[in-house]
């Protein structure tokens, strides 16, 4: 057995992830040998009573429950038959199938030929983001794809993704959505194409990976006033990030990638005690499990990350995702000013941004914008 070091629940050998608290393990695939759930993600057997398949880490809400066929019982001067053994479930399809992403492998088009591929922008672990040209209306866009088929709860979050993005698209620091659809299964959305890359990718190409105070002030500004429109609207991002921060030629910052939001007049498809974001910009209220507590102040949180990040060429807290997540939740970040020179106003409001109760920090994107209009940098 494989006892958790972060909940110490036992766990069968060779597993993956800890089927109690989703914590990950080292490699290893565990056999199907033990009655319970079937995992949706990747078709195996899990043992009942685990939240978390210990293969693929995913969530087990609402997995079929496999019930193993009983021996047949011999009688006298009677042949014994054993009934066929119950199918599992096939894993789900990947993007695009059963082949490697590359130039040579891109799908030709989308929406019946409307909108042609010309290259990958990128890939996630999820999505797969293209440049397509939309030929109806001759203009270039980002076409964002999920990779894997999804049962309908992650549609019913893919659908909410495109409203909540659709809702705010009016907004000139907002990446702006065209149209969605779907193809052979896989959700797709059509935003706007952000030539200017993502702030993530400013971040790796600068020198000890530090934007200049008055670029990163600049970028958090803008961020500022798209959450400020967000939050007006009901809805709150909750995974802001840098590569969920895009660029224009002309340089202007605008937030897209609104999958996880909350958007509060609609009912939460998240559960209690699942975790909702990227480790390293995540809200000490998210890491622990609480989602559902996310309001502006989480935002807030995790821009002032952002924020640290592009000044310091690191973020507050290191290491992996288990020991991250303890950090939020329980270490104080480092002073900025151990970093780099930074005004002393700067060091405490950063401080504050990162604060572990949430009513100690900025209570919304507005305030924040307006200490930075104020400071010098």
């Amino acid at each position: 057995m494989i006892r958790c070091s972060t909940c110490q629940a036992d766990n069968r050998e060779n597993a993956s992830f800890c089927g109690t608290c989703g914590a990950a393990f080292s490699a290893g695939a565990p056999p199907v040998d033990d009655q319970g759930r079937i995992c949706q993600s990747c078709g195996r057997v899990v043992p009942a009573g685990f939240n978390f398949c210990d293969s693929c880490g995913q969530p087990l809400t609402n997995q079929p429950t496999v019930t193993p066929v009983p021996p047949p019982v011999p009688e006298a001067r009677a042949a014994t038959v054993t009934p066929p053994p119950q199918p599992l479930p096939t894993p789900r399809a990947s993007w695009p199938p059963r082949r490697a992403v590359t130039e040579n492998s891109l799908p030709e088009s989308f929406a019946a030929g409307r909108y042609k591929v010309m290259g990958l922008i990128g890939e996630g672990a999820k999505k797969l983001v293209y440049l397509a040209n939309d030929t109806r209306l001759n203009r270039d866009v980002a076409l964002g794809v999920i990779k894997a088929s999804l049962g309908e709860t992650d549609l019913v979050r893919i659908r909410r993704e495109a409203t909540a993005m659709a809702r705010l698209s009016d907004h000139p620091n907002i990446v702006p959505v065209y149209d969605t659809g779907e193809e052979h299964g896989h959700p797709f959305i059509v935003s706007q194409y952000m030539r200017g890359g993502d702030v993530d990718s400013l971040i790796r190409r600068a020198v000890d990976r530090r934007l200049d105070m008055n670029q990163a002030v600049k970028i958090v500004c803008q961020v500022c006033d798209a959450l400020h429109y967000a939050h007006s609207q009901g809805v709150i991002h909750r995974d802001v990030k840098p590569s969920n921060v895009w660029l224009a030629e002309s340089g202007v910052a605008k937030l897209g990638d609104f999958g996880l939001a909350i958007v509060q007049d609609q009912s939460r498809i998240t559960r209690a005690g699942i975790m909702i974001g990227t480790a390293t910009y995540m809200s000490p209220e998210c890491a622990a499990g609480g989602a559902r507590a996310a309001d502006a102040r989480s935002d807030v949180y995790s821009l002032g990350v952002m924020l640290f990040e592009m000044v310091a060429g690191r973020p507050p807290f290191e290491g992996d995702m288990v020991q991250v997540i303890y950090q939020h939740r329980n270490s104080p970040p480092p002073a900025l000013s151990t970093l780099v020179a930074v005004p002393p106003a700067v060091d405490d409001f950063l401080a504050a941004l990162l604060a572990k109760n949430p009513a100690d920090r900025p209570q919304s994107p507005l305030e924040v914008r307006e200490f930075l209009d104020r400071v010098p940098v």
